[in-house]
Formats: C-alpha cells, structure tokens, sequence
C-alpha cells in the first residue's frame, strides 16, 4: 500500500501497535542512527501531548511542527517505545523520521490534509522542541502506568511539556462514536475516564508543565494559540510562522454533536462531565 493511502486510512508511520513493530522500528533507528547527521544536542525540551480522540491534536501537531525549531511526530505512540526501553537518541530519530516523512507524503491525515505552505513541516535549523502527537494513547498509557512519565523524563533528559487540547465533548464524542463505529454511549464513558486521568496529571504537575487549549479558541483566534504555544515551549513566536499557519486553520468549527441521535440519559451524562471538570465549564449542549 502506498504511503499516502496508509495515512488517508489513518495508519501511522513507525507504527507502535504490536511488540514486534516496535522492534522493527527501534532496529531502523539504530542503522539510522549508525549514519545520521542529524543533531539532537541542541534540543531543550520534549513536547507530549494528551487528551482524546477527534479533538484537534492533529491540527496543533502540524502547526508546531510548521516552526523552524520544532520537531512533532504524528501518531508515534512515544510512550510505547519508552515502555520498550529506548534509548534517547533512538525516540528522537523515530520522532524527526516520522515528520519527515509525514511532511514528504502531504500530511493527509483522513480526510483531513495539515500541509503549512512555506512552513519548516519536515525540516529544522535547529532543532530546539522534539515531541509526539497521541495525545488519547498517552493519556490511556499514563492512567494504566503512572511511572511512565517518570520515565520518559529520565530517558529524554529534558523538561517534558504536556499539551492537553480540549474540544467541546457533544463534538468530540459525537465524531468519535461516528468514525470509530462505537455506541456513543460507550464512547462518552470512555472519555470520562480520560477526562479523570488529564484532571489528576494537570494537577499533579502543574502549569509550568501542562498547557490546557481549546479547539474552538485555536479556531477563532490561531494566532493567539501560536503565541502561547511559543512561549509555554520556549521557542520565537515568528510572525511567518504564525501567518503561515493561520492560513490553514479552518475559521468555523465542525458542530458534529448535530451530526449523531443521542439518548437523553448521554446527554444527560455530559452533562455532568461539563460541570465536574472544569476545563469543560465553558460548554453546553
């Protein structure tokens, strides 16, 4: 299968589904890593995001990856290759390989394409923020091993930054329960766990470590969202790159929830997610 039919199927690059791929992928690293000339040294933090399925993490991954100084692979499963135990420098190779070559097959993603024309996709000089875009595996990952982000701290040797993305949860659980074939109920349970797990980490690493944005502000302002990302990971808010990447950024947001019939007892059930977590707060039915 063509590269570019595998991403439309929503089917990474250095896939981390099974042990075996893992191992196949880490041997790749190391013969890479045998010739590379690619710099690791200037790095000063690692980027990982968290959250859920169908709620704009593919969006914020492109664009950071769009900045001159930022490196995000899409979909790597970074958290899986750690529980391998990986080295640093065999993540890192993983991590800039797949967005090199995500950025080389168009980044089709679905049916959505994340390209940033005249953006630095694929490419750096230099490379100060590597990190991973999986955002509900990381989440899952952490509620079932808590020591795991310990250890990618340990195993990267920087300061590791989480960017947790919130989207309104009719929308979100609504296009989950729709493209994933799930009941919809199902889903919004499943959520709520995650919605649990990113409540106890945000709590328990704080702001400095932990930016919490929402799908409907990137929307409505993206340049706003790209200056806080800039500084919450410590790079230049570049006005090319902010300008860049606005021009991609769809200025209305999908109103899935619309899309789906929903039982009164789901709804209902929302409901009161809305008002347990504060990061929901702001959202209705």
């Amino acid at each position: 299968m063509l590269l570019s039919e595998r991403l439309r199927q929503e089917q990474p690059l250095y896939s981390a589904s099974t042990r075996t791929a893992i191992e196949q992928n880490l041997a790749l690293a190391r013969e890479e890593l045998a010739t590379s000339q690619t710099d690791f040294s200037s790095l000063r933090a690692f980027c990982l995001f968290i959250g859920y399925s169908r709620s704009g993490h593919s969006l914020i991954g492109s664009l950071l990856d769009a900045h001159r100084n930022i490196a995000i692979a899409h979909e790597l499963d970074a958290l899986e290759y750690i529980r391998s135990g990986c080295t640093a420098h065999e993540l890192f190779t993983l991590l800039f390989r797949n967005s090199v070559g995500f950025s080389e097959a168009g980044r089709q993603w679905g049916e959505y394409r994340y390209a940033v024309a005249d953006g630095w996709q694929g490419r750096v000089d230099p490379l100060l923020v590597i990190g991973d875009k999986k955002g509900r595996n990381s989440t899952a990952l952490l509620a079932q091993h808590p020591g795991l982000l310990d250890k990618l701290k340990r195993t990267v040797g920087l300061p590791v930054r989480c960017i947790h993305v919130v989207r309104n949860p009719y929308d979100m659980i609504a296009t989950t329960s729709r493209k994933n074939f799930k009941p919809i109920n199902a889903v919004a349970h499943a959520v709520a766990s995650r919605y649990e797990t990113n409540k106890r980490l945000i709590e328990s690493l704080g702001a400095e470590c932990v930016l919490t944005l929402w799908h409907e502000d990137t929307i409505a302002d993206p340049a706003r969202t790209l200056k806080l990302l800039a500084s919450f990971l410590g790079v230049a808010a570049d006005m090319e790159w902010i300008e860049a990447c606005a021009r991609i950024v769809s200025p209305v947001p999908h109103e899935s929830r619309h899309d789906v019939s929903w039982p009164e007892a789901v709804l209902d059930y929302v409901d009161n997610l809305t008002r347990k977590f504060d990061f929901l707060g702001r959202y209705s039915r």
